[in-house]
């Protein structure tokens, strides 16, 4: 995988499946995650620590994106932990 140093990744679902497995090589190859979750908040966290734990960066955002106007209140979240 390209190196990522310096770029974030959003990735949706990330407490279980495929959004787990895509988080964790992201952050392998130097991007920051953005672990987002709805149900999950335990699940997260462990994905968060897990990251952490390795020297990579992670943090969680929650939103359930099944409201119509969450993926607008996602994209700010986002918007605002990036600075």
């Amino acid at each position: 995988m390209t190196n990522l140093s310096g770029k974030t990744a959003l990735v949706t679902g990330t407490s279980r499946g495929i959004g787990r497995a895509t988080a964790l090589p992201l952050s392998r190859a130097g991007a920051e995650v953005l672990v987002h979750y709805h149900c999950g908040a335990t699940e997260a966290k462990a994905v968060i620590a897990r990251i952490n734990r390795n020297d990579g960066r992670a943090e969680g955002v929650c939103a359930d994106l099944g409201e119509a106007d969450s993926p607008h209140k996602l994209a700010k979240q986002v918007r605002g932990n990036r600075g």
